[in-house]
């Protein structure tokens, strides 16, 4: 069960990177479209990005590497419950000495 664990450990590691790197390349596409228009006629960045567009793809990028670190979140939640209930349960055994006649 602990290897179960490991995996989920490995999982959020993994997508929590995938996310930090979706999220600074939406950033980084933000502040290079903040550089085309001038201070005072900026638009605002979440009227930016047509079906299609870059910004909207790195948007739903961060979006979903977002929510696949959530659910990894979930997961190795989940499988410490399970580990637990495992060693609550394991804990629990009573063992009888009977002896018959």
């Amino acid at each position: 069960m602990d290897e179960d664990l490991a995996a989920c450990r490995r999982l959020l590691t993994v997508s929590y990177r995938r996310y930090i790197e979706a999220e600074r390349a939406r950033a980084s596409a933000v502040s290079q479209m903040r550089g085309y228009f001038p201070p005072r006629q900026r638009p605002n960045p979440a009227e930016i990005g047509a079906p299609g567009s870059r910004i909207r793809q790195l948007v739903e990028q961060s979006e979903r590497a977002y929510l696949r670190f959530q659910s990894a979140h979930a997961t190795l939640q989940q499988a410490k419950t399970r580990l637990q209930e495992r060693r609550n349960t394991a804990s629990r055994l009573l063992f009888f000495n009977v002896r018959i006649d």
